[in-house]
C-alpha cells in the first residue's frame, strides 16, 4: 500500500482555511428560502440526515414552522408501511400509495424502501401518527420469570426508536 506524500502543517492549514471560506462564500448566496423549499422537497430519511450537514440547515430543520411545513407536504404524499418479523427482529417498508387505484389492479408491482428494524419481543403495533408507531412489546424479566412490558415509540422514516421509562403503575395506559 503506497503512503501518501507527507505535507508540513501550515500548507494543510492554508488549504483547510482556503476551502472553509469558499465553503461558506457559496452557503452565504444561497437564499434561506430555497434552502427550505429544497428541504421541503426530501425524503424524511434525507433531511434528517442533513441536519449535520451546517448550523443553519439545523437550525431551519429544527424550527416548528418548517416541521408543519414537512408533514403538510409528506402527508400528501401518502405512503404504505409494511411490517415484517424475522429472525428476532421487525422491519419496517415504506412505499408510495398508489394515486389512483387502478394503477395497481393492472398487475403493476410495488417497490418497498427499507427503513428500520428493532427487536421483536412478541409486539402490538398499538397506534401511529404523523409519522410515528407506538409498540407494546412483551418479554420476561431476566431472572424473575416475571413478565414485562415495554414502550417503544418508532419513527420509520428516520430509522429512529426510543424506549419510553418504565412506570409503577399501568392503570390507564393504552385502554
Amino acid at each position: 500500500m503506497k503512503s501518501l506524500p507527507q505535507k508540513d502543517d501550515q500548507t494543510i492549514l492554508t488549504r483547510y482555511s482556503q476551502s472553509s471560506n469558499t465553503a461558506n462564500e457559496c452557503s452565504e448566496q444561497i437564499p434561506v428560502d430555497l434552502i427550505v423549499e429544497i428541504l421541503l422537497r426530501l425524503p424524511a430519511k434525507s433531511v434528517a440526515r442533513y441536519r449535520c450537514l451546517s448550523k443553519l440547515w439545523s437550525s431551519i430543520i429544527d424550527q416548528i414552522y418548517f416541521t408543519d411545513s414537512f408533514l403538510t407536504r409528506s402527508s400528501a404524499r401518502p405512503q404504505l408501511l409494511f411490517v415484517c418479523v424475522r429472525e428476532a427482529k421487525v422491519f419496517f417498508f415504506s412505499s408510495p400509495q398508489a394515486q389512483n387505484p387502478d394503477e395497481t389492479s393492472n398487475g403493476s408491482s410495488i417497490t418497498a424502501n427499507y427503513q428500520m428494524n428493532v427487536p421483536y419481543k412478541g409486539m402490538l403495533c398499538r397506534s401511529h401518527i404523523s409519522g410515528l408507531v407506538s409498540i407494546r412489546q412483551f418479554g420476561v424479566l431476566k431472572g424473575s420469570g416475571s413478565s414485562e412490558i415495554e414502550w417503544v415509540i418508532c419513527k420509520p422514516s428516520t430509522g429512529q426508536s426510543l424506549s419510553l421509562p418504565r412506570m409503577k403503575s399501568w392503570k390507564g395506559i393504552g385502554r
